[in-house]
Protein backbone atom coordinates (compact mmCIF):
# COMPACT_ATOMS: atom_id res chain seq x y z
CA UNK A 1 0.00 0.00 0.00
CA UNK A 2 1.21 3.51 -1.19
CA UNK A 3 4.45 1.98 -2.49
CA UNK A 4 6.22 4.99 -4.46
CA UNK A 5 6.84 3.73 -7.70
CA UNK A 6 5.06 0.58 -7.83
CA UNK A 7 3.17 -0.49 -10.34
CA UNK A 8 -0.05 -2.88 -10.09
CA UNK A 9 -1.94 -4.20 -12.84
CA UNK A 10 -5.01 -2.44 -14.35
CA UNK A 11 -7.68 -5.12 -14.11
CA UNK A 12 -7.63 -4.98 -10.10
CA UNK A 13 -7.06 -1.14 -9.08
CA UNK A 14 -9.75 1.50 -9.35
CA UNK A 15 -7.56 3.84 -11.79
CA UNK A 16 -6.88 0.67 -13.79
CA UNK A 17 -10.80 -0.49 -14.32
CA UNK A 18 -11.78 3.83 -15.06
CA UNK A 19 -8.99 3.41 -17.79
CA UNK A 20 -9.96 -0.11 -18.88
CA UNK A 21 -13.42 0.96 -18.89
CA UNK A 22 -13.46 3.68 -21.45
CA UNK A 23 -10.98 2.43 -24.14
CA UNK A 24 -11.90 2.48 -27.54
CA UNK A 25 -13.58 -0.81 -28.41
CA UNK A 26 -11.43 -2.09 -30.42
CA UNK A 27 -8.16 -1.50 -28.00
CA UNK A 28 -9.94 -2.97 -25.19
CA UNK A 29 -10.32 -5.66 -27.23
CA UNK A 30 -6.85 -5.72 -28.57
CA UNK A 31 -6.18 -5.66 -24.81
CA UNK A 32 -8.22 -8.46 -23.25
CA UNK A 33 -7.37 -11.05 -26.07
CA UNK A 34 -5.60 -13.68 -24.29
CA UNK A 35 -5.37 -11.46 -21.17
CA UNK A 36 -4.12 -13.94 -18.18
CA UNK A 37 -5.72 -12.31 -15.16
CA UNK A 38 -3.53 -12.93 -12.51
CA UNK A 39 -5.65 -13.22 -8.68
CA UNK A 40 -3.55 -11.01 -6.16
CA UNK A 41 -6.04 -11.81 -3.46
CA UNK A 42 -9.21 -14.06 -3.46
CA UNK A 43 -11.02 -11.34 -4.47
CA UNK A 44 -8.82 -10.44 -7.52
CA UNK A 45 -10.76 -10.21 -10.55
CA UNK A 46 -9.85 -13.20 -12.43
CA UNK A 47 -11.57 -13.94 -15.81
CA UNK A 48 -12.21 -12.05 -18.65
CA UNK A 49 -16.11 -12.06 -18.85
CA UNK A 50 -15.77 -11.43 -15.03
CA UNK A 51 -13.64 -8.25 -15.92
CA UNK A 52 -16.03 -7.11 -18.82
CA UNK A 53 -18.78 -7.08 -16.31
CA UNK A 54 -17.02 -4.98 -13.96
CA UNK A 55 -16.10 -2.62 -17.11
CA UNK A 56 -19.84 -2.33 -18.24
CA UNK A 57 -20.79 -1.44 -14.56
CA UNK A 58 -18.00 1.50 -14.61
CA UNK A 59 -19.35 2.98 -17.73
CA UNK A 60 -22.73 2.24 -16.26
CA UNK A 61 -21.66 4.41 -13.06
CA UNK A 62 -18.71 6.33 -14.20
CA UNK A 63 -16.45 5.45 -11.38
CA UNK A 64 -14.57 2.43 -10.36
CA UNK A 65 -13.46 0.67 -6.86
CA UNK A 66 -11.34 -2.01 -5.87
CA UNK A 67 -11.98 -3.63 -2.42
CA UNK A 68 -9.18 -6.07 -1.63
CA UNK A 69 -8.46 -6.77 -4.77
CA UNK A 70 -4.85 -6.09 -4.75
CA UNK A 71 -4.27 -5.95 -0.86
CA UNK A 72 -6.30 -7.07 2.02
CA UNK A 73 -7.92 -4.47 3.82
CA UNK A 74 -7.28 -1.36 1.13
CA UNK A 75 -9.43 0.04 -1.16
CA UNK A 76 -10.23 2.59 -3.68
CA UNK A 77 -12.33 5.06 -5.70
CA UNK A 78 -11.51 5.94 -9.20
CA UNK A 79 -12.94 8.72 -11.23
CA UNK A 80 -12.32 10.00 -15.29
CA UNK A 81 -10.69 12.59 -16.13
CA UNK A 82 -11.32 13.58 -19.43
CA UNK A 83 -10.11 16.00 -22.38
CA UNK A 84 -12.32 18.93 -24.01
CA UNK A 85 -13.14 16.46 -26.31
CA UNK A 86 -14.60 14.28 -23.96
CA UNK A 87 -11.94 11.39 -23.97
CA UNK A 88 -10.73 9.65 -21.20
CA UNK A 89 -7.37 10.83 -20.65
CA UNK A 90 -6.66 10.02 -16.90
CA UNK A 91 -8.29 8.55 -13.61
CA UNK A 92 -7.36 10.38 -9.93
CA UNK A 93 -8.03 7.52 -7.25
CA UNK A 94 -8.53 7.81 -3.42
CA UNK A 95 -7.39 4.85 -1.77
CA UNK A 96 -7.58 3.93 2.11
CA UNK A 97 -6.45 1.11 4.44
CA UNK A 98 -9.36 -0.52 6.20
CA UNK A 99 -10.52 -3.51 8.29
CA UNK A 100 -14.41 -3.30 6.67
CA UNK A 101 -16.59 -2.01 4.17
CA UNK A 102 -18.25 0.52 6.77
CA UNK A 103 -15.24 1.09 7.97
CA UNK A 104 -13.51 2.33 4.51
CA UNK A 105 -17.02 4.55 3.96
CA UNK A 106 -16.38 6.07 7.47
CA UNK A 107 -13.21 6.86 5.98
CA UNK A 108 -14.52 8.60 2.99
CA UNK A 109 -16.42 10.79 5.21
CA UNK A 110 -13.83 11.44 7.73
CA UNK A 111 -11.55 12.48 5.10
CA UNK A 112 -14.32 14.34 2.96
CA UNK A 113 -11.92 17.27 2.08
CA UNK A 114 -8.98 14.78 1.08
CA UNK A 115 -11.11 13.09 -1.23
CA UNK A 116 -13.49 15.25 -2.58
CA UNK A 117 -12.39 15.80 -6.00
CA UNK A 118 -12.66 12.07 -6.18
CA UNK A 119 -15.92 12.12 -4.50
CA UNK A 120 -17.43 14.80 -6.47
CA UNK A 121 -15.90 13.73 -10.04
CA UNK A 122 -17.92 10.20 -9.33
CA UNK A 123 -20.25 11.17 -7.74
CA UNK A 124 -20.42 9.42 -5.24
CA UNK A 125 -22.37 10.46 -2.27
CA UNK A 126 -20.14 10.87 1.29
CA UNK A 127 -23.07 11.30 3.65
Amino acid sequence: FGRIGHRNDAYCTSTGKVLLAFLPTEQLESTLDGWVLTPRTEHTISSVPRLRRELELVRARGWADNVNEVEIGVASVAAPIRNASGEVVAAVSAESVYASQEEFAAQLRRDRERYGVVIRAAGIRAE
